[in-house]
C-alpha cells in the first residue's frame, strides 16, 4: 500500500492552505476558477490515487478528462528533478499540444501529488516538488500553444483518514500566489 503524508509533510500542506496558495477543489472559490468545461487535458503521474480521474471529473463537471500520465508526470520539467531530461520534455509537451489540438480543447490541468512514489525514489521532499511548481508550471503558462488557453494546477494529497486508512484531498494551487511564498522564503519557514 502506497504511504500517506507523514506529520512533518502535512505541516507544510497546512502552511500552503494558511498562505492561501492551495484552494479546497470543492468549494465555491475553486468553482468559480474552473467554470465547467465539457472536455479537458490532464497531464498527471501514474502513481496518484486511483480514483483521480473520477474524482476530478466530478470537482471539475466534466464529462470528459483526456489524462497525459506517465510516473513521475510534471517533475519531468523541473530542471532538478533527477529524471529531467530535455528530449522526455519535448515529447511529452509536443502530445500535449497534440492532444489538445486533436479534441479541440481550450483547458489544461496539470497535476501534482504526495506523496509521490517516484519523488521518493529519487530522495525528493514535498518541499522540492512544492518548490518546482511554478518552474514546471511556466512551459505552460507561458507558451505561445497556451496563451489563450485556460491552465491549472491541480495538488492532492493522500493523507491518514479516520474511517479508511487513506484520504484523497484535491486543491486548486494558486502558481502566482506560491511563486511569492516561495520568493519570500515561505517554504523555507515551514515546520519541515
Amino acid at each position: 500500500m502506497p504511504r500517506v503524508l507523514t506529520k512533518k509533510e502535512c505541516s507544510v500542506v497546512e502552511s500552503l492552505k494558511e498562505a492561501g496558495i492551495l484552494i479546497n477543489m470543492e468549494s465555491p472559490e475553486a468553482k468559480e476558477v474552473f467554470g465547467r468545461p465539457e472536455e479537458v487535458q490532464g497531464f498527471f503521474c501514474s502513481d496518484r490515487h486511483a480514483d483521480t480521474i473520477a474524482h476530478l471529473r466530478k470537482v471539475l463537471g466534466c464529462n470528459v478528462l483526456h489524462p497525459v500520465d506517465f510516473y513521475g508526470g510534471p517533475l519531468i520539467f523541473a530542471k532538478n528533478y533527477r529524471e529531467h531530461r530535455t528530449s522526455d520534455m519535448d515529447f511529452v509537451y509536443g502530445n500535449i499540444v497534440d492532444g489538445m489540438e486533436l479534441k479541440k480543447l481550450q483547458h489544461l490541468y496539470v497535476g501534482f501529488h504526495a506523496p509521490c512514489g517516484k519523488a521518493d525514489k529519487y530522495g525528493h521532499s514535498i518541499i522540492d516538488v512544492v518548490s518546482w511548481i511554478p518552474e514546471v508550471m511556466s512551459h505552460f503558462i507561458e507558451g505561445d500553444f497556451f496563451k489563450n488557453k485556460e491552465v491549472g494546477c491541480i495538488f492532492q494529497f493522500q493523507k491518514e483518514g479516520k474511517e479508511d486508512s487513506r484520504r484523497q484531498k484535491s486543491y486548486l494551487l494558486d502558481v502566482q500566489i506560491l511563486t511569492t511564498f516561495i520568493e519570500k522564503g515561505g517554504l523555507k519557514k515551514t515546520e519541515y
